[in-house]
This record gives C-alpha cells, sequence and structure tokens, in this order.
C-alpha cells in the first residue's frame, strides 16, 4: 500500500470509518517511521484546526484547487477594498494563520480522497484462469481477436479486455499464439522464467515452472525473448529462428529452426522432408512423449513422410516397411532393431 493510501486511512479514522484490520495496517505503518508518524500528527491536528472539514469529493482535482485559491484571493482582495465606513472586524494574525492552515488541509484532504475515489472508479480488468490436464489441449481467443492453443498439463490466465499500453497474458507450460497486430499496444506473455513480447506474429513458447529449457519458436514476424528478471537479457527472434533460455546457467540462445514440427501437438500433423533419420525419431518421441531407440545402422537415413492426425502405431509400422526393421516394445520404450537405407 502506498503513502497516498495510508493517508486516506488517516482521514477514514478521524472521521470513524476505518475499519479494524485497516485500523492495525494503519497504526503498522505509523509505528514504522518517524516520518511517518509526523505525517499522521500534521493531518491530525489540520483537520481540527479545519473544524473537521469533510471535503467534497470531485474528480476535476485542478478545477477544484483552483476554485479553492480563487475563494481565498477573491476574499483577501475584497478586505482590501472594502469602504472605511463599513465596520469590520480584523481577525489575528493567529486566527488568520489558521484559517489558511484549515484550507490547505481541506485541501490536501480533499486531493487524497478524490485520488482514492477516481481510482477506485477506473475500469479494472477481470482475468480468467484455464489450466489443462494430461492429454487435453486448448483453444481459446481472446477479446483482441489473438488465438491461443494451450498445450496439455498448463495454465493460461488472461484478461477480458485489455487496458493500459500493453496487452499481457500469463503461461505456465506450452502454447502457441497466433497474435492479432496491433503496433500501439504490443502483446507480452509473462512465464516462470521469460517475458515474451510481439506486435502481431505467430509463435511456440515453451516454459514450464518444473523444466529446466524455456524456448520460443517464431513462425512469422518478430519475438523479443527476455529473462522476465533481468530485461538486458534478451534476444530478437525472426521467422524460422528459435530461442532457447537454460534456467540453471541462465544462459540464452538463438539458433535457426529447421524443425517444422516443433508445434504439431496443435496442427495435429507431422512433416518430414529429407529429415535425418535421427532427427525424425526425436521430433516422433516429442510429439507422442514416448521414447524410441534404434540401430545406428539408420543413422545416414532420411525420412520422407507426411501424417496428419497419426498414431505411434501406425509410424512405426510404416518405417518397418521402408527401412525393413522389426519393431518391439520393453516396458514403456519402443525399439527398432536391423534394419537399413533403401
Amino acid at each position: 500500500m502506498d503513502k497516498d493510501l495510508y493517508i486516506l486511512l488517516i482521514y477514514k479514522r478521524l472521521k470513524n470509518e476505518i475499519s479494524d484490520k485497516e485500523r492495525v495496517d494503519l497504526d503498522a505503518w505509523i509505528q514504522a517511521d518517524p516520518e511517518h508518524e509526523a505525517i499522521a500528527q500534521n493531518l491530525e491536528n489540520e483537520w481540527h484546526l479545519s473544524g473537521n472539514y469533510e471535503p467534497n469529493i470531485h474528480l476535476d482535482l485542478e478545477e477544484e484547487f483552483s476554485f479553492l485559491e480563487d475563494r481565498i484571493n477573491t476574499y483577501e482582495s475584497t478586505k482590501e477594498s472594502i469602504e472605511p465606513e463599513v465596520k469590520t472586524i480584523s481577525l489575528p494574525n493567529k486566527n488568520k494563520n489558521k484559517s489558511r492552515m484549515a484550507w490547505a488541509a481541506s485541501i490536501a484532504l480533499f486531493i487524497v480522497a478524490g485520488f482514492w475515489i477516481y481510482n477506485s472508479s477506473m475500469p479494472k480488468e477481470n482475468w480468467t484462469q484455464y489450466a489443462t490436464s494430461s492429454g487435453e489441449k486448448k483453444k481459446i481467443e481472446l477479446i483482441d481477436g489473438t488465438i491461443i492453443w494451450l498445450n496439455e498439463n498448463s495454465s493460461l490466465q488472461y484478461p477480458d479486455k485489455f487496458l493500459g499500453n500493453e496487452r499481457n497474458v500469463k503461461l505456465d507450460g506450452e502454447a502457441f499464439f497466433d497474435v492479432m497486430r496491433k503496433t500501439s499496444q504490443p502483446f507480452s506473455i509473462e512465464s516462470p522464467s521469460m517475458k515474451t513480447t510481439v506486435l502481431g506474429t505467430s509463435f511456440n513458447l515453451k516454459d514450464y515452472d518444473t523444466e529446466e529449457i524455456a524456448s520460443v519458436a517464431v513462425v512469422s514476424g518478430k519475438v523479443k525473448f527476455e529473462e522476465l528478471k533481468n530485461e538486458a537479457s534478451h534476444i530478437i527472434l525472426s521467422k524460422s529462428e528459435k530461442g532457447s533460455f537454460l534456467k540453471s546457467s541462465n544462459m540464452l540462445v538463438k539458433q535457426k529452426q529447421n524443425n517444422i514440427n516443433s508445434n504439431s501437438w496443435q496442427t495435429g500433423e507431422l512433416n518430414f522432408k529429407n529429415t535425418p533419420f535421427t532427427q525424425a525419431v526425436q521430433e516422433i518421441e516429442n510429439h507422442f512423449d514416448i521414447e524410441i531407440n534404434s540401430d545406428e545402422s539408420l543413422n545416414d537415413c532420411k525420412f520422407n513422410s507426411v501424417l496428419k492426425n497419426p498414431k505411434i502405431e501406425n509410424i512405426l509400422n510404416n518405417i518397418s516397411e521402408v527401412y525393413g526393421t522389426q519393431v518391439k516394445k520393453q516396458g514403456d520404450i519402443y525399439v527398432l532393431e536391423g534394419g537399413s537405407c533403401k
């Protein structure tokens, strides 16, 4: 809570409208610093001098302050221009000072109360959180037209409207973003270790709080990929580039992205064109979250195939036919024995 809100609590206490919790918070704040105690004492003194003046709440603070100043100045000038034959009673300087202090106290209290009312009346973002379970994927469309595909075991927090200079959401896990372009309001994603900022583009972002590596693979446009707690540590990524962040060593790595299947979990398609066999196996493993062991005799082979909504058994049977391998399953591991390039 900032100083202005504590001043408001002092005002509420003077009016006997403060709650027990607010009173405890206020007392703790006053006792924490002699300066806070002096602020509270001065406001209380001015409150009593002003005759317990209760400010009239108004949102145009500058206009009201100007109005009060004009009233004071008018009062002073009127006193000087009064005709001699009119009897007036001059106030002692002490009372005059008290009067000015009362006006100052009233203005100060008025400004603080107006500030609080203004902030309270500002529109607020209402946030929604969606979390996927194992094997579940979710397509989410935001108010600005941005579309997000949320992968399994991931959570996304997003507002019902975007206020301010930035469109911000929060991700823990993996998601593919197709961001609606809006140059006046950049789109940013806060994940456990990174902040990713774009204007309008599509990319795959993966940053699980429980995993060692955070990564983003750009399909179109440009992306700023920066460490969440260190803005100076960042890289700019363009189409077909991938950025990886190694959390244990705080290292950012930028590389060309040759893996067109980085978001296969979202498209449901695996596409291989003269792909080295070992790379193809790794991408199949990532897509199905499984482990495959193969003979070294297949390492120099090239794999060509376009697979839509594939099943792992069908893929392995296809590999067996093309390369002459035998497919076995040992526990949770698939084993490809024998075979050669043809």
